[in-house]
């Protein structure tokens, strides 16, 4: 009888660690594939610049959308003027979304782009 319980006491310890790691495993799963798309938008934002349109063929993602806002760049130092004629330093702010539009991940890159492209 001591034996018994000692085997249930060990396989439900066994079960417990089993689930735990798995557990473990799906977040891991999910904060990978979060990060995943937000590097791919990034890659596709800063590649084809602000007026690319991210379609369902590059960001093939049902539940998730991406979006894009350009701003001027935030924590320059004082008295910081880019010096090259025709660009202009930008921060492209990129955004991953969930279903209900509910901020899932974001990250901000500061990028030099042509001035036209802006317009």
């Amino acid at each position: 009888m001591v034996a018994i319980a000692i085997l249930a006491l060990g396989l439900m310890s066994a079960f417990m660690m089993i689930s735990s790691a798995r557990s473990g495993a799906l977040r891991a799963l999910d904060k990978w594939e979060v990060q995943h798309m937000l590097a791919q938008a990034a890659e596709y934002y800063l590649l084809v610049g602000p007026k690319g349109k991210l379609d369902g063929e590059f960001f093939p993602y049902n539940n998730y959308s991406a979006s894009l806002e350009i701003r001027e760049p935030e924590g320059m130092p004082d008295g910081f003027d880019f010096q090259l004629e025709g660009w202009k330093l930008m921060a492209f702010d990129i955004t991953i979304h969930d279903a209900s539009r509910e901020v899932v991940s974001r990250v901000v890159v500061d990028k030099i782009v042509k001035e036209d492209a802006l317009k």
